[in-house]
């Protein structure tokens, strides 16, 4: 089986082009049959691959035994039988480019790997590598809309709600070219790969005890699927949001557009308040206008009155006055 990478040429310079690759060799086993790996990996050999040959060999069974843990995922799911070894294993499984590349351009790649005793047949395996970039305006950044945390994440998932994890990040030494070997974060390390029937965790588990046991890196980073959030959390990480190419003019532009909307409210709610307060004089003021308009009516009635008296006088009459 071949197919199709990007990775380094025969320089071993980076090369973005596509080509084929060597064919390798399908596992002589059946996938189906590879047990899951039991707790303590008891019946299961941990192996530490010493060279980036010793993984590319293994190219195929790595690829066949993700898309054998995500149909397993699949036939629990659709059975709702309870998962009671969680591995991590997201629903779309890894593709074969994606592994070829990561196990072509790493560097440098070191790992685990789990056997089964019995047979020798792969059930798990973990590559780390240093966290590389290819973009020389790429920040880590929890806090702004772009990161892509949305409203849901941060109810549900564990996050750097104060952006501290974030700074940190960005705090971290780096060096290189984008156009080049990548821009390397040399205290940050990576999960690339991670494939496993039963032993995800207890893989991940060790190799954060061992780096923990170390002094080459401060962090562990790595991309999740949403199916995989909940996995990782339980082994202490927190979503963290970062930009690869910040729109720095769009995001100005953005926070004057918000800005603006805030001051547009601001006059809106004044003149609302201002309305509100005219209405209530008018209502203060009415009272008065109807006692003076009934006060009115008083005199008039009076006014009749006597006019009316008068004209129904004797000395009316005499002087020749007509009651109306």
């Amino acid at each position: 089986m071949g197919g199709c990478y990007t990775g380094r040429n025969a320089d071993g310079n980076m090369d973005a082009r596509r080509r084929l690759f060597d064919e390798v060799r399908e596992p002589v086993y059946p996938m189906s049959k590879v047990p899951l790996a039991r707790k303590y990996l008891e019946g299961s050999v941990l192996l530490k691959p010493p060279s980036r040959e010793s993984w590319w060999c293994c190219l195929t069974e790595m690829l066949l035994l993700c898309n054998e843990a995500a149909n397993r995922q699949a036939s629990k799911n659709m059975t709702g039988k309870k998962k009671d070894n969680a591995d991590g294993v997201q629903s779309k499984p890894l593709g074969l480019e994606y592994i070829a590349d990561r196990l072509d351009t790493d560097d440098p790649i070191f790992g685990y790997m789990v056997r089964s005793e019995k047979e020798g047949w792969l059930q798990g395996f973990l590559t780390m590598t240093t966290f590389t970039t290819w973009h020389d305006d790429f920040i880590w950044n929890s806090l702004v809309r772009e990161a892509g945390i949305s409203d849901d994440d941060k109810r549900v998932h564990k996050w750097d709600f104060d952006g501290s994890l974030a700074k940190a990040l960005q705090e971290c030494e780096r060096k290189g070219d984008a156009n080049n070997e990548g821009i390397v974060w040399n205290r940050v390390a990576e999960v690339s790969l991670l494939g496993a029937c039963g032993c995800g965790g207890q893989l991940l588990r060790l190799m954060i005890e061992e780096l923990e046991a170390g002094d080459d890196y401060d962090f562990v980073v790595l991309q999740a699927t949403d199916n995989a959030i909940g996995f990782y959390e339980n082994l202490g990480f927190v979503r963290v949001g970062a930009i690869a190419r910040p729109a720095l003019e769009l995001m100005a532009q953005q926070a004057a557009e918000a800005q603006a909307r805030a001051e547009r409210r601001a006059k809106e709610n004044e003149a609302k308040r201002a309305a509100r307060r005219e209405e209530k004089e008018r209502e203060d003021v009415r009272p008065d206008l109807q006692a003076q308009q009934g006060e009115g009516l008083k005199w008039r009635d009076v006014c009749r009155r006597v006019v009316r008296d008068l004209a129904s006088s004797p000395e009316a009459a005499a002087a020749g006055c007509v009651r109306a």
